[in-house]
């Protein structure tokens, strides 16, 4: 019971800790909610083809519809995503006494984007341009945290509309919070605690996993290793942490995200393949395994390709698919009689989740929240020390099979060096003994001894009193050998009634005695029916 609470204590410390982490970011929201998305209307550009002032005249009020949600659905698309909103519909009459105030997008893939701030004093259709998203490069506006931070100035048209322009190839799914700076501050310990936490934890397993493999050269752990490392390197990015380092750095990985979400699932797929023995315990699915890693390659090629849409649909297809698959496999590797770690389940239950949660948000079928933009990286964190336990548990199951076997050998070539009846060493065993103990007696210059018994009439104890009386006979005769011989020599029954002794490190004068002792032992037994 003790070593069952050791084991899971860590899980269930790290998975409240990533709990209590992402309800504190969370929870920073709603400290002040003012959700822009819930005053906000919202236009879809399908032709690309709509500028500012298009989008600001009067023709177009029918086009905007109302969102009257916290959060923003525009899903996964080329289009060009409008929105609108009044800071005075948001804030009421309390802009004015907001400290600092920021907006903010809580998320941070954001290709083009773009916010039109109304400003007074320059005349009727002025704005102040606010810039982020890796199109803008270096000419950014926002204050580089994770996600985009823009500075609000506090002159700002509060009647009139801000507009905010959204394009590009990665899903636009986000939530637009209108904040302080102070909280905002509030806001960026708890999520910069929680990535550091995560990010901290997948590393340490990737190091842990990469020195097992070093040291036991299994190469399930080489495949945990590398599914971690594309992990970590495509949820750096998508997270924003990156940015925090080196905004060219993140953006260049964020280009190629879904190239490496989908080496991530092809990486886990071969491990589940080597640690569930596909090919064995699950053949009916080896060639849907063949078809997902064909769709990564594919998505792959996508990605190198600079087709960055396309690859995102891919990666979207079998992040959402590949998780029944990994679960099927564990289901009927189980009935197939294949053993099977509670941890990896475990595992394997909470990546399933996680990944179809995080799609589903990606598509806006599922609603945006830090919850649901972290589901990865949380249960990445905890699935990587599950899997450690069930690599372990696999490793002392594999142990003490090994050494089971080691006992059966061990046993299996006794039994076929040992005389079944006296327990002694047999003839097969004691020519190959006599020749080696003769060859290192000669080369390190050692005595060496032999004794040679024949029990004489030992037929006619056969014949007078039958040949089990017989093998008693001979037992006990192995017995007093066996009594004054010791461990480092070699009793045999090399015939019949014929035994022998071989003795390393031992001259003529001393098996002399040990010969006369048995003999004299011997004597003394009354052999009688």
């Amino acid at each position: 019971m003790r070593k069952i609470l050791y084991r899971i204590f860590p899980v269930i410390l790290v998975i409240g800790s990533c709990c209590i982490a992402v309800s504190s970011a969370a929870a920073a929201d709603r400290n002040i909610p003012l959700f822009v998305g819930l005053h906000s209307e919202i236009f879809v550009d399908t032709a690309n083809t709509f500028t500012l002032d298009d989008i600001r005249s009067a023709s177009f009020d029918h086009h905007f519809i109302a969102n009257r949600k916290v959060h923003f659905n525009f899903g996964m698309s080329t289009n060009t995503n409008w929105l609108r909103f009044r800071m005075a519909d948001v804030a009421g009459n309390n802009f004015q006494y907001l400290q600092n105030p920021q907006l903010y997008f809580n998320w941070a893939a954001f290709y083009d984007l773009t916010i039109y701030l109304p400003t007074p004093g320059k005349g009727e259709g002025a704005y102040t341009v606010l810039k982020s998203g890796m199109r803008h490069g270096g000419e950014r506006n926002d204050r580089g945290f994770v996600f985009p931070v823009f500075d609000l100035p506090k002159e700002m048209e509060t009647e009139a509309y801000t507009y905010v322009r959204i394009q590009g190839p990665f899903t636009s799914n986000f939530q637009l919070v209108l904040t302080e700076a102070e909280q905002m501050g509030v806001t960026k310990f708890h999520i910069i605690s929680f990535l550091s936490f995560v990010f901290g934890i997948m590393v340490a397993m990737l190091l842990y996993n990469l020195l097992l493999y070093l040291l036991l050269r299994d190469r399930n752990y080489l495949w945990y290793a590398q599914f971690l490392f594309f992990v970590i390197i495509y949820q750096a990015p998508i997270s924003g942490i990156t940015r925090i380092f080196s905004t060219p750095v993140s953006d260049f990985l964020m280009m190629y995200a879904a190239m490496l979400g989908l080496l991530a699932i092809a990486a886990h797929l071969a491990f589940t393949w080597c640690f569930l023995d596909v090919p064995r315990t699950a053949s009916a699915l080896k060639n849907f395994y063949r078809f997902f890693w064909v769709l990564c390659a594919i998505g792959v090629g996508f990605g190198m390709l600079g087709q960055v849409y396309q690859a995102n649909i891919v990666a979207y297809f079998v992040a959402g698919t590949g998780p029944f698959l990994v679960m099927l496999t564990a289901v009927i590797s189980y009935r197939n009689g294949h053993w099977i770690s509670k941890y990896y389940l475990l595992a394997v239950g909470m990546l399933m989740i996680s990944v179809v949660t995080f799609a589903l948000r990606g598509l806006g079928v599922v609603e945006h929240s830090l919850y649901t933009s972290y589901s990865i990286l949380s249960s990445s964190a905890i699935e990587s020390l599950l899997f450690s336990f069930a690599l372990a548990d696999r490793f002392r199951r594999l142990q003490k099979k090994h050494t089971r076997l080691q006992k059966v050998e061990k046993e299996l070539s006794k039994i076929s060096i040992t005389d079944d009846l006296t327990g002694l060493y047999n003839r097969r065993h004691f020519d190959a003994m006599l020749g080696h103990a003769i060859d290192v007696s000669q080369k390190n210059r050692h005595d060496l001894s032999l004794i040679f018994l024949d029990i004489d009439n030992f037929k006619n104890t056969n014949d007078i009193h039958g040949h089990l009386k017989g093998d008693e006979v001979l037992r006990d005769i192995a017995g007093v050998i066996q009594r004054f011989v010791r461990t480092a020599d070699y009793p045999c029954r090399i015939g019949g009634d014929e035994f022998a002794v071989i003795m390393p490190h031992t001259d003529l004068e001393g098996a002399e005695r040990v010969a006369e002792r048995i003999r004299r032992r011997l004597g003394e037994i009354p052999f009688d029916a």
